[in-house]
């Protein structure tokens, strides 16, 4: 995502000027190349950005208005879907191994200190959350191997967790364009445990990560399988209490050739103060799972992804 000296994010696209992802992401989903190879169209791709910065892509999840507060994550922003899997449920990197990372990039020298794995930290959280009326979920694909879950991430948390001790600084730009400012002080704190985490081996393998899961909830359908390739090509971010990303919309209007990820901030909200009591630790916590979500697109994904906010 492109800034100016200001921190502010540049509209630097040429047919409707949607902010881009810019040139702290290294990966490579994005639309540029399938642009050039005539597969996809420009225009087209900034029309659906323009639709979810409106909320046009967006639907309510279907729960009764005063249970919301128990919305956590629980698929990842991934923009593929699974077709066995109706149920729409808010959205975050990893599915709820995003409260696990958010987590530890804030106590990272008690769960060193006491030996603890993504997996064994992860197991812990999930098992208290699951006894206190919450969901939580996550996916594999249908091209996984014994070696990858096809969850990138939670099959690629070190590299992210390395990415944010490294561009913790220009992270904490891009939480700030999307409201979430950061101290120094915590910016520090982030980054000094990220480093903490990869030094002590903390994550474990996504197929441990994602057979966990299964073995806390004793119920498959709490792991999607999504399917075919990574299409995406828009990052939304998603502030509207109770709503989520209708990918199914998506496919019906544009086609199989455009995806889009997508965060649900208010969820990831949610589900920091369904883990965590302390008013300060919640907002530390939170605004970690948001240097998550970041870095794992700025991992995934490549300069050319559209990133718009539906608030």
């Amino acid at each position: 995502m492109e800034k100016s000296s200001e921190g502010a994010l540049v509209m630097d696209t040429e047919v409707k000027k949607v902010p881009v992802l810019g040139n702290i992401a290294i990966g490579a989903i994005e639309p540029k190349g399938r642009v050039e190879a005539g597969e996809i169209s420009d225009t087209t791709v900034d029309l659906l950005a323009e639709q979810m910065s409106q909320g046009r892509q967006y639907e309510e999840i279907d729960v009764d208005p005063g249970v919301v507060n128990m919305l956590i994550p629980k698929w990842c922003v991934d923009g593929r879907s699974d077709p066995g899997s109706d149920q729409q449920a808010p959205n975050a990197a990893g599915g709820t191994y995003s409260l696990v990372v958010a987590e530890a990039l804030i106590d990272a020298e008690i769960l060193v200190a006491q030996g603890k794995t993504s997996v064994a930290h992860s197991k812990e959280m999930f098992e208290d959350l699951t006894s206190n009326g919450y969901d939580i979920g996550g996916h594999t694909d249908d091209h996984a191997t014994t070696e990858k879950c096809g969850c990138g991430a939670c099959d690629r948390m070190a590299e992210i967790i390395s990415f944010i001790a490294d561009k913790a600084d220009e992270i904490s730009e891009i939480s700030a364009t999307l409201g979430v400012e950061v101290s120094q002080e915590l910016i520090g704190k982030i980054k000094a445990g990220a480093e903490l985490l990869i030094e002590n081996k903390y994550v474990s393998t996504g197929p441990e990560m994602i057979q966990n899961i299964k073995d806390v909830t004793k119920d498959e359908s709490h792991v999607q399988t999504v399917r075919g390739p990574h299409n995406e090509v828009v990052l939304g971010i998603n502030t509207k209490v109770g709503t989520t990303l209708d990918r199914g919309s998506i496919t019906n209007e544009f086609g199989e050739q455009y995806q889009a990820f997508n965060l649900d901030v208010w969820a990831l909200e949610n589900g920091i103060k369904a883990i965590e009591s302390n008013e300060d630790l919640v907002n530390e916590k939170f605004v970690a799972g948001v240097f998550y979500n970041i870095a794992t697109a700025a991992v995934l994904a490549g300069p050319s992804l559209r990133v718009v906010v539906n608030s």
